[in-house]
């Protein structure tokens, strides 16, 4: 299923926002084997402990939304031009993301 750009992004926010409370409330086990499991907790602990320090920073800069545009753009352009299909690493990604909060609750 496509998300659109907005809601990827409430998507990746979210979930984020659910790995810092869970991790401010208990620290999660590390038991699980699974290469699903890894990769999606080194992701989202990888995402979750930088992201609230650089929206603390970029919130302080008065051209931040016009620099995260031009990044995504760039993003954007890089990706066309190497072929990259966003549309299905995006999807790949969020349903890593998903199942590791999903084990993690």
């Amino acid at each position: 299923m496509m998300l659109g750009i907005n809601a990827t992004v409430d998507k990746i926010s979210s979930l984020i926002e659910a790995r810092q409370n869970s991790r401010s409330i208990q620290q999660l086990p590390h038991s699980s084997n699974s290469p699903l499991r890894m990769i999606g907790e080194s992701l989202l602990n990888r995402f979750a402990s930088g992201i609230s320090e650089t929206a603390i920073l970029a919130e302080q800069q008065e051209n931040i939304q016009e620099e995260l545009i031009e990044n995504i753009i760039s993003s954007f352009a890089l990706a066309g031009m190497l072929g990259i299909d966003l549309e299905k690493n995006l999807a790949g990604l969020i349903d890593i993301l998903d199942a590791v909060s999903a084990e993690a609750s």
